[in-house]
């Protein structure tokens, strides 16, 4: 069984669909492939449910018809471009599902302008539809591309309990579910949501932001997979965020200890608790995209590159951090990593230390233990040019 994560930022355009066809033509293995809600569907649907909380009326609509734009101008995009689709009647059946949960988030956003209330299980109604309708344009598509695919519906299989917006998976439950559903399909390619479940009493919840590559963690550790592929807009995990700095370098493998402080410390490509799973199913984690042959791969056995890590975080992050020195400058910074003799990237436990440079709060962890070191910047805008030139310094 091979597990496939897909982003949603990736499925944005009609060209990322075929070069996802592609890829899984090219093994005849069982698949299974997690997608997340396309483009920034799940941001404009957590503003929709704030904007209705507060009654805006044209508001929330306003947010909808984007959202519904977004989707049927995929569509169009993705028919145009193929030469296997049955216009009148493919394109029906994908718009038919589309105008229909669009519909239902509507309902659920007057409900809220109505109410006046938002809770919690409300939000995770709201999300899920995004996820929903990636799911149905990826399988609708995969089908036109005559691959043979079917929808494991996540709010039938994944258990979780019922602490809505950051639920927990319930294991066995959720693996019983699993195998159930694949023992009974004939199909070898399976479309999933991510980030969603469902309580055992059929609620709609949500496994925490940025959870669909937990949601394929689990899929793989149920499913005895050897490797879990996770597909992303950029080539893997790199020294910096390479949309903010060109100079960034691309890793290309890191240990688990590494991954789980990457986790904890905000990297969104790492869900807290999916390396505890590759730890205890003995499986990969391998991240790259549709349009590089590069990666980074995660694994038990991993060695770090000599690298250093620098990663973005808020606020909450510096009460994780012991104040232990302050530094005014670049070079009282520099001096005290290379006096230490620190060797790259990221950490284990040994010394934590709270740097303050012109108002900029930075964190630096480091072990010689692990041969690593990580560095933590707040996420603004008046820290980038900061956090780039640091990086570039240790580089």
């Amino acid at each position: 069984m091979r597990i496939i994560k897909i982003g949603g930022a990736v499925l944005k355009e009609a060209s990322a669909f075929y070069s996802l066809a592609e890829l899984l033509k090219d093994k005849q293995e069982e698949t299974i492939l997690v997608v997340s809600a396309i483009g920034k569907t799940t941001r404009l649907l957590s503003q929709a449910g704030e904007v209705a909380l507060e009654n805006d009326i044209s508001a929330y609509q306003n947010i909808i018809n984007e959202i519904s734009n977004h989707h049927f101008s995929l569509i169009h995009e993705i028919g145009e471009c193929s030469k296997y689709l049955k216009q009148e009647t493919d394109l029906a059946i994908i718009t038919f599902k589309i105008k229909d949960i669009i519909s239902k988030i509507s309902l659920v956003c007057e409900g809220i302008s109505l109410t006046n209330v938002l809770t919690r299980r409300t939000r995770d109604l709201a999300l899920s539809f995004g996820e929903e309708m990636a799911a149905e344009i990826v399988t609708w598509f995969l089908s036109q591309m005559n691959l043979s695919v079917d929808r494991i519906n996540a709010i039938e299989v994944i258990v979780t309990d019922d602490n809505y917006s950051d639920a927990k998976p319930i294991y066995d439950l959720t693996e019983i579910n699993l195998k159930a559903f694949l023992s009974a399909t004939l199909s070898t390619l399976h479309v999933c949501q991510g980030f969603i479940g469902a309580t055992q009493s059929k609620e709609i919840t949500t496994m925490g932001f940025e959870s669909s590559n937990l949601t394929a963690a689990l899929l793989a550790a149920m499913t005895d997979s050897k490797e879990l592929l996770i597909i992303t807009d950029v080539s893997g995990i790199f020294t910096f965020d390479p949309a903010r700095n060109p100079n960034a370098r691309l890793i290309n493998s890191i240990d688990k200890e590494t991954a789980k402080l990457l986790a904890s410390y905000g990297l969104k490509l790492i869900y807290p608790g999916m390396i505890s799973l590759m730890e205890k199913y003995n499986y990969i984690i391998k991240y790259s995209s549709l349009f590089s042959k590069q990666s980074t791969i995660v694994s038990y056995d991993s060695k770090n590159a000599n690298l250093p890590i620098i990663i973005f975080g808020d606020n909450k992050l510096k009460n994780h951090f012991d104040c232990q020195a302050l530094f005014d400058d670049f070079s009282q910074l520099l001096e005290y990593i290379f006096i230490a003799n620190i060797e790259y990237p990221a950490f284990l436990y040994i010394s934590e230390l709270l740097v303050s440079i012109e108002e900029n709060l930075l964190s630096v962890k480091y072990s010689n233990d692990s041969r690593s070191l990580l560095i933590v910047c707040n996420d603004n805008s008046k820290n980038d040019l900061f956090a780039a030139e640091l990086h570039d310094k240790l580089i």
